[in-house]
């Protein structure tokens, strides 16, 4: 404890470099730190005199260093020389397995290549229970959920965290499971888990969550980045392309694309038109997504680009250009098929997309109309999440991480019944 006065904290010269290899949930003297550092953030609030937004920023920042693990926070006990340090509390909810914020035994041993009989076994995290805690997170008693209609509680999980209960359970039954071992979250806590899907939805500010979820900013601020990266991670499981003898040889019309634009705040350190966007007026990102006409599945997404890059550019080129193409949906379609588009991609009609024409059949006709309406029906779906339908706050680095897991959980839904209508 050297270095500390008593009863407080010592302000001077506080160095940050080591937090930046940690995770969430370390001991008590990080957590300490970490509570230097939310004074330090606030003194450089009080001397810049800024706003909520600028505010926030900087509690998004100063949280990049490690803060207290899920569920832990320091109790209100004197600190003095010689004084044992403060007593951690968990008064967060927690499941069978991981989720207490204490240490987790290390996994036993695995002899001939099969795990030992004694190995833990993944949490389990039944829908309804999933539901009745989501919906206590926000204020809703069990009381107020016992005088309701269950599929009103649904609706009331569905408005607060944007999928149902049931899409709920098999995310964070996957991040138990399918995810490699050294990705897994050893300290799970639902309590966070549930305040990064909140946070999507909302998209409120650190202090108007603050008091209701009873969490201080810079924990917000790490849990939602924290839980947000582990569910990117899912992407290479959830949003891939197609495996061989998925595509039938008789259809020609594989998956539907279209270009979907994000909307942020003015970018500092590279300002230009480029960031421009037709459909906001302002500036935004492009983001491009494909999916199969003949299953509820997105098969691709690719961004973020500057808004004012043009739907058919990124189809060809994505983030190069026609000398030096960078990752692109052109190249993963096969001869002979074709994707359906708006006409914003007529540049590369009759190659690999197929627009409206009006010597094309009724029949044609109709389906495409279904198959961009489809689309429309996922994109509106994303943009359900006010992250994703409002300004985006924070810097764009950290945007590509939003879209991609609000993209999973929106696929985990379609796999939970909520599907998309059939063409």
């Amino acid at each position: 404890m050297a270095g500390r006065s008593r009863g407080r904290i010592n302000r001077g010269g506080l160095d940050l470099s080591r937090f930046e290899n940690l995770t969430l949930g370390d001991n008590d003297d990080e957590i300490v730190d970490a509570v230097a550092t939310k004074r330090r953030g606030r003194r450089q609030i009080r001397r810049e005199g800024t706003g909520p937004a600028r505010r926030e920023e900087i509690v998004d920042q100063e949280a990049t260093a490690s803060v207290p693990g899920p569920g832990m926070r320091i109790s209100r006990v004197r600190r003095g020389r010689g004084r044992a340090p403060a007593a951690i509390t968990n008064p967060v909810f927690n499941m069978t397995g991981p989720g207490s914020g204490q240490n987790i035994p290390p996994p036993p041993p695995v002899d001939n290549g099969a795990q030992n009989a004694t190995a833990r076994p993944p949490p389990e995290f039944p829908p309804e229970e999933i539901k009745r805690k989501g919906l206590e997170f926000c204020g809703f008693t069990l009381t107020r959920q016992n005088r309701v209609q269950p599929e009103r509680n649904e609706i009331r999980f569905r408005y607060l965290y944007g999928v149902s209960s049931l899409a709920i359970s098999k995310l964070i039954r996957d991040l138990h499971t399918l995810l490699e071992e050294e990705h897994r979250i050893k300290k799970f806590n639902l309590k966070y888990f549930f305040l990064t899907l909140y946070w999507f939805k909302a998209y409120p500010r650190y202090i108007q969550i603050e008091g209701p979820w009873d969490v201080c900013p810079e924990i917000i601020a790490a849990s939602v980045k924290f839980y947000g990266k582990t569910i990117r991670l899912l992407k290479e499981k959830k949003i891939k392309w197609f495996e061989d003898g998925e595509i039938d040889d008789d259809d020609i019309f594989m998956i539907s694309v279209d270009g979907v634009h994000c909307k942020t705040g003015e970018v500092r350190k590279q300002p230009g038109s480029k960031w421009y966007s037709h459909k906001s007026h302002g500036a935004g990102l492009a983001y491009e997504l494909g999916i199969a006409i003949r299953s509820n599945r997105l098969v691709w997404i690719n961004g973020p680009f500057p808004a004012s890059r043009h739907d058919v550019t990124i189809f060809r080129y994505g983030d190069g250009d026609e000398n030096n193409p960078g990752s692109n949906l052109r190249a993963m379609i096969p001869r002979g098929k074709r994707a359906i588009t708006d006409s914003g991609y007529k540049g590369e009609d009759g190659k690999t997309v197929s627009v409206t024409h009006q010597d094309d059949s009724d029949e044609v006709k109709e389906f495409k109309a279904r198959a961009k309406s489809r689309h429309e029906t996922f994109n509106g779906r994303i943009k359900a999440f006010a992250i994703l339908a409002t300004e985006f706050r924070h810097d764009i680095s950290f945007h590509q991480m939003v879209m991609e897991s609000v993209c999973i959980m929106v696929q985990y839904d379609l796999e939970s019944g909520h599907e998309l209508f059939e063409i």
